[in-house]
């Protein structure tokens, strides 16, 4: 009974500590809730079709808390709750599944002042598109405004704190971007240190755009790569790789729009080069999987889709997608991709995975009620190989509901 007291008395004193937060106008709440069902089979390419079959439903709940703490400071945090397998253990005792803990995956603060705005913490760092700077992590970001110039500086790992035990073998990615409103789009500059691997380095220079010139929509961007392994003499590999993306599109009616993707990656043909496609990885560009559950399919096995074909190959691909609205309510998406190595002489298995890889996505998007939509998505993939049997094709089956506030 004693027990039952103390704990009635202090969610008393919790409750009437939190409820004058809660209330206060400082604080705004946003988020999503969602529920997926995933059937996807072969994503992992091999040559037979009844051992790598996944059939699930999966559950996140989502919510973003920005507490302004004064005028122009705020502490902001994301949080996922009960993000979870349906049927997975625990789920017939009092608490839930033991891995659906609550994560933060953005805790940062930020100060906006007159010349500059600064974020310290857990947060989300892109440059260009997303193409090949895209991570959620640790770190620093600065915002000037006198100037449209970003600077970001986040660790990826610390691998040991003392450094007097040896030397430091810290990874992280340093970067800068200007803005340049009049073509939508910036230049940018990053450098990624893998301290884990002594001091090699891999930088990446970019152009992007977005235009909208009237009858026509044009995004595109250029990467190149620079950047070695640090090591000498024969030991040493250069990480190299010139990618181009280009995306246009245009209104055929008021409710349909056509658009056209061109994807170039240059190959690492030579033994002392390796193609780097990407600095960090987080959210995923996959315009492959176009659709409401792009993200979700991991339809190339772990691989970018600049190099669908295999490592160093490069690729050179060209998309065809479109959205027809066909309601009010009801939206239709589609679209099929053709991908093929740049050099195809690079054929010797694991080097290169395929001689071709041919994509297709069917999707529907309705809203079901108010803030709320449900929506399936119909993934379709095939390749060639080079050597052997072709690989099982890749069908996957996506369908969701979520609702945001």
């Amino acid at each position: 009974m004693k027990k039952l007291v103390l704990a009635l008395v202090a969610l008393l004193v919790t409750v009437g500590m939190v409820t004058p937060v809660v209330a206060d106008d400082k604080v705004s709440i946003s988020g999503e809730y969602r529920v997926f069902y995933y059937n996807l089979e072969n994503y992992d390419w091999n040559t037979t079709d009844d051992d790598s079959v996944v059939d699930y439903f999966h559950q996140r709940l989502r919510v973003a808390t920005k507490i302004a703490v004064a005028d122009g400071v705020s502490i902001n945090v994301r949080n996922d709750f009960t993000e979870s397998t349906w049927g997975a253990a625990g789920q017939n005792t009092a608490r839930f599944e033991n891995n659906a803990d609550i994560q933060f995956d953005k805790a940062y603060l930020e100060i906006a002042k007159d010349a500059y705005t600064l974020r310290l913490g857990q947060q989300y760092y892109r440059q260009g598109m997303g193409i090949v700077v895209d991570h959620l992590g640790t770190g620093a970001y600065v915002g000037l405004k006198s100037v449209p110039l970003t600077l970001i500086y986040t660790q990826l790992n610390e691998y040991g704190t003392n450094e007097k035990a040896g030397s430091d073998t810290d990874s992280y990615l340093v970067g800068a971007q200007f803005d340049i409103k009049q073509i939508g789009g910036s230049v940018f500059v990053s450098n990624l240190n893998d301290g884990a691997a002594g001091s090699n380095n891999t930088g990446v220079a970019g152009i992007s755009m977005n235009q909208d010139l009237g009858a026509i929509k044009l995004k595109a961007e250029l990467d190149y790569f620079f950047g070695d392994n640090g090591l000498s003499g024969a030991a040493k590999v250069d990480n190299v790789g010139t990618q181009l993306y280009v995306d246009a599109s245009t209104k055929l009616a008021d409710n349909f729009t056509l658009g056209a993707i061109a994807l170039y990656a240059m190959d690492a043909a030579d033994a002392d080069e390796t193609q780097q496609t990407r600095l960090t990885k987080f959210a995923d560009w996959e315009p492959h999987t176009y659709g409401p559950f792009t993200t979700e399919f991991d339809a190339l096995g772990g691989n970018d889709i600049w190099e669908a074909c295999g490592a160093d190959a490069g690729i050179m691909g060209l998309e065809v997608y479109g959205t027809m609205n066909a309601s009010a309510d009801l939206d239709v998406l589609f679209s099929l991709a053709y991908l093929q190595p740049v050099e195809d002489s690079l054929t010797k298995l694991p080097t290169l995975r395929a001689d071709d890889v041919m994509m297709a996505n069917l999707s529907a998007l309705y809203n079901f009620a108010p803030n709320t939509k449900v929506g399936a998505q119909l993934n379709y993939g095939t390749a060639s190989a080079p050597i052997g049997p072709d690989p099982e094709d890749a069908i996957g089956l996506m369908a969701g509901i979520w609702t945001k506030f």
